[in-house]
């Protein structure tokens, strides 16, 4: 297995700056400038959905994005029917779940490190733990909990 690190965040800074964002942008690119092969995902809506991901190298990383197909019904003050209908399409749309399965697959991480997952499905948890590798939470946006 390679030492790779895997920070999955909701967006990277060159689609929307936040507090998380900044953080685990400044994360990676720490961590790629200690020489450590760092692989950044992030998703976008500049990036076509019919692909399956993007690649590019940024600030001495990889930067994966992968549109979601939906976007997160959060931040547009949605009912609560229509975010629980949100849930239920992520839930069966195994579209995303490919994107990551591909990126895991491309990346082969040692070490993953979770951010915001604003626009990810719940699915994806359990996913990244069946790959059996390590995993570190950095929690300091609680879109789920406090909307």
């Amino acid at each position: 297995m390679s030492n790779n690190i895997l920070v999955l965040n909701a967006f990277h800074p060159s689609e929307l700056v936040g507090g998380s964002e900044r953080i685990s942008a400044k994360f990676a690119e720490l961590l790629a400038s200690q020489g450590l092969p760092v692989v950044y995902v992030s998703t976008s809506r500049q990036v076509p959905w019919f692909y399956l991901c993007q690649k590019r190298s940024i600030s001495g990383y990889s930067l994966y994005q992968f549109n979601p197909w939906l976007s997160g019904p959060y931040r547009l003050n949605r009912s609560f029917l229509s975010r629980l209908l949100w849930h239920i399409l992520q839930f069966i749309n195994p579209l995303p779940i490919f994107q990551i399965i591909y990126i895991l697959y491309r990346s082969r991480p040692s070490q993953i490190v979770l951010n915001n997952l604003y626009d990810f499905p719940l699915p994806i948890l359990l996913l990244l733990r069946l790959v059996s590798v390590n995993i570190a939470i950095f929690i300091h946006d609680f879109n789920w909990v406090c909307h």
